[in-house]
């Protein structure tokens, strides 16, 4: 357990030093003490109407898309190594009734993008609230570097939709952190309209949030601490 842990974190730094880049990544270290006194962190919300989404015409042809069994341990691995999200919290989401579909090239995963239903979370400000029954949430999104360029990203939400349409969801809601702007510009790309941006101060363990309407495409979201 304690050489899975080590594993684990060496992993989650080497992709944020890839993603984010070394400074980043080393600043987010220096600052890990410093937030058991006080932090501030941003997020924007944006939701996706999937009303009236048309199939659209994928441009990796080459790449082969599955949805993800919570029992495919290999695959999880695979996810696991390529986006530091830990493999059991994957299967979890998968298990209660969440959707991944994968993205593999010559067998090995390259890309994938996890949904959930029922209750979202946002981690990075350690938050939940509730989602309606025609509602899901984009947990994350990731692509591996080599395919980044070809529009994986956009044939990954793109194959999502079908499958969340063929569901009866109506809506998919996902958020990204403002420094992360290749994000948010590819979600507005596919129609994503950003609804409110979170700002979480907390300072010795006691959180405030202030929610900053930017569209009101939905209600404000009723978020509670992650226990």
């Amino acid at each position: 357990m304690i050489w899975r842990n080590v594993s684990f974190n060496i992993n989650r730094a080497r992709v944020s030093i890839r993603d984010f880049g070394l400074v980043h990544t080393c600043l987010r270290g220096i600052t890990g003490p410093l937030s058991l006194f006080f932090q501030r962190r941003e997020y924007v919300i944006y939701v996706k109407d999937l009303r009236g989404v048309q199939k659209a015409e994928l441009r990796n042809p080459g790449v082969e898309f599955s949805f993800l069994s919570s029992q495919d341990t290999a695959t999880l691995n695979q996810i696991e190594k390529l986006s530091g999200l830990s493999r059991d919290m994957v299967r979890e989401k998968v298990a209660a009734e969440g959707e991944c579909i994968v993205a593999r090239s010559e067998g090995a995963v390259v890309g994938f993008n996890l949904v959930s239903t029922g209750v979202a979370t946002i981690r990075y400000l350690k938050m939940k609230f509730p989602l309606a029954d025609t509602e899901a949430w984009s947990d994350q999104i990731t692509v591996a570097p080599a395919f980044r360029r070809g529009g994986l990203a956009s044939d990954l939400r793109n194959s999502m939709f079908q499958r969340l349409i063929a569901r009866d969801y109506t809506s998919l809601i996902g958020g990204y952190v403002p420094f992360n702007t290749k994000s948010g510009a590819l979600a507005k790309k596919l129609g994503f309209v950003e609804t409110e941006k979170i700002i979480m101060v907390e300072v010795l363990k006691q959180k405030k949030l202030s929610q900053n309407i930017l569209t009101p495409v939905r209600p404000q979201l009723s978020l509670e601490p992650v226990r």
